[in-house]
């Protein structure tokens, strides 16, 4: 059996590192990614921070090591790209990186609340779509037949449906 990896977590407090964490407890090293929350043991109480990096070792000895607590996440909520902008932000601006980091997630997301995985945008027409006169478009049938399959379905559509 390997080491287990070294999460290398950014969390929103007024220091320039990353703090470094093992797995949590039932967590699979394969169903980490950075981008996604983990609530981790910090002082006295626990905070939510942000897998910014996965290491193979620690400049700390491995017994100094906590485990984070939970994993929040299934997916990354950051993707490679925003992190690599946030965590350049940081040290161009002489900030935390956990601020920064966290700092481009939404309020509930930075204090826990669950990964918005049900929340998705949907297409739909406006009431004043709905009641559009259908002789509008009759010179852009590509929009017509759009506009005909979205006032079919007035719950939405997601935007790979359409």
């Amino acid at each position: 059996m390997g080491a287990l990896p070294v999460l290398r977590v950014a969390i929103a407090a007024p220091v320039p590192t990353l703090f470094d964490y093992l797995p949590p407890a039932g967590v699979a090293p394969a169903e980490l990614s950075a981008g996604m929350r983990l609530r981790v043991p910090f002082g006295r109480g626990t905070r939510v921070g942000l897998l910014a990096e996965i290491a193979d070792a620690s400049d700390q000895p491995p017994d100094k090591l906590k485990a984070a607590t939970e994993l929040l996440d299934r997916h990354p909520l950051l993707d490679g790209e925003a992190l690599v902008f946030w965590r350049w932000a940081a040290g161009y601006y002489h900030h935390p990186v956990g601020d920064a980091l966290l700092g481009a997630m939404p309020i509930l997301l930075r204090r826990g609340a669950a990964e918005p995985g049900l929340l998705q945008r949907l297409w739909r027409p406006t009431p004043q779509g709905c009641s559009a006169d259908p002789a509008v478009l009759a010179r852009a049938p590509r929009q017509a037949a759009v506009w005909r399959v979205l006032r079919e379905a007035p719950e939405g559509w997601t935007r790979e449906d359409l």
